[in-house]
Parts: C-alpha cells; sequence; structure tokens
C-alpha cells in the first residue's frame, strides 16, 4: 500500500487546518478522530521536542517523539533540530499505514510499542548522557535493576520505593524491524509488575511511554532522575553497579 501522509505548513492554523480537512476527507478517515485532537499532538510533539532540547536530552538533531490519536501517529522527522522544531517537523500518518520516509526511521519501535500495549498514547525518545552512559555500563548484563530510590514512586502505578523494578536494554542495531521483534518479545514475557515504563538501547538512549503525554513526560524526567543519581553515587565510590 502507498504511504499517504499530510505535514503542517509553518504558516499557521488556518493552513495546518486546511490540510488536515483534506487528509480526513482523503485518508483514511474514519480512522481519526478529529482535525483539531491532530493538531493538539502536533503542537504539543513541538512543546515536548524544545522541553527536551533545552534539557540536552536531544543533541545533533537526535531523538524522536510520537503521539497516538486513535488510529493515526504524530511523530517527528528525521534529523529536525529539536530546539527549533516547528509544526511542519512533525508527519500525521495512518499508523496502519508504512510510515513515510521522511519520519524517524526507528518508528517501526513507536509502532511495535502502540499495537502492544494499546493503552500507551505517546512514546518519546531521547539521549540523554545519563541514558547512554548507563546503558553502555550495563549493556551486557541486559537489564538495570532500580531499587531504594524514592523517585521511582514517580512511574505510573508505583507506590512503593522498595519495589525491584527493571530497565530491559537491548543491543543497538540498524535493523528496526528485528529490533522491535525483540523488545516485544522481551516485554511480553516478562513479569509486567516488575518493569518500568521504558527502555535502553545500549550506546543510543531511552525510550519512555506513559498514558497520555503528561505521564510520559514525567517518567523521562523520573527516569533522567534516578540514571544521574547512579552515576552520582558511583563517582563518589558509594554505589556498587551489579
Amino acid at each position: 500500500m502507498k504511504t499517504q501522509s499530510r505535514f503542517f505548513p509553518a504558516d499557521g492554523r488556518r493552513s495546518a487546518q486546511t490540510t488536515l480537512d483534506h487528509y480526513l476527507q482523503s485518508v483514511r478517515p474514519s480512522s481519526l478522530e478529529s482535525a483539531d485532537n491532530e493538531f493538539a499532538a502536533c503542537e504539543e510533539i513541538v512543546r515536548i521536542g524544545r522541553l527536551a532540547a533545552q534539557r540536552g536530552w536531544v543533541p545533533a538533531g537526535s531523538g524522536d517523539f510520537s503521539i497516538q490519536v486513535g488510529s493515526c501517529l504524530t511523530l517527528t522527522q528525521s534529523g529536525c533540530d529539536k530546539s527549533r522544531l516547528g509544526i511542519n517537523d512533525v508527519a500525521v500518518f495512518a499508523a496502519s499505514n508504512r510510515p513515510p520516509a521522511t519520519v524517524s526511521p526507528e518508528a517501526g519501535l513507536h509502532l511495535s510499542r502502540y499495537a502492544a500495549e494499546p493503552a500507551i498514547a505517546a512514546i518519546l525518545h531521547v539521549h540523554s548522557p545519563s541514558a547512554v552512559a548507563l546503558s553502555q555500563i550495563f549493556s551486557g548484563q541486559g537489564e538495570l535493576c532500580l531499587q531504594g530510590w524514592e523517585m521511582q514512586k514517580a512511574f505510573e502505578g508505583v507506590s512503593n520505593h522498595e519495589q525491584e523494578l527493571l530497565v530491559p536494554i537491548f543491543p543497538n542495531q540498524q535493523d528496526i524491524q528485528t529490533m522491535a521483534a525483540v523488545v516485544e518479545a522481551r516485554f511480553a514475557a516478562a513479569d509486567r509488575h516488575r518493569l518500568t515504563p521504558g527502555y535502553l538501547i545500549a550506546g543510543h538512549g531511552l525510550y519512555a511511554w506513559g498514558s497520555d503525554t503528561a505521564m510520559a513526560w514525567r517518567h523521562l524526567e523520573a527516569f533522567d532522575a534516578i540514571f544521574q543519581a547512579l552515576l552520582l553515587t558511583q563517582q563518589q565510590g558509594r554505589y556498587i553497579f551489579r
């Protein structure tokens, strides 16, 4: 099937709305909820991208962000500078279609997570220094164990800082379809009560998600706070990495 997608032009809401109206009329209109929702999702991606850039989490055009609205996906285009992200840097396409070539090549990792867990509404991928560093340190073990950190309670569904939580770590590879299959097989077989809402790719970065964009962002902040604390305690010789 030929991929059909639309991008919001950069000249304001009216032009964006016109583009969306055409999309709704010509590309799987039954799969989309409303033009206002689509535009709002793209605006939210722009806001999140710029915030992530301010934190230093998406250097050199790295990272990608998506929000699912009904059967439609909004996703950043590949390699765009997140500090200058605009509406025109976000694609809108039916999730059942092949992603357009201009979006992040890691779109398959987003799509596979949405398909496996329908409750997910947003997926945020960053290359924060703390996540990249720990993904390398623990790459040989295949996971990072978290326990005893108060910030763990920022994860949706976690109410006890003593609970042992695992952050899976996957080898980096260029074959996204294969990587997505490996990720989903690991999550399907794991004890879900021990898993965090995210995973690491060795030497690459962090994927985190949530039931809405606010929760996904909260999870990113929690991961980064814990990861930075782990690195700081290691520097002080007070933490033995397992």
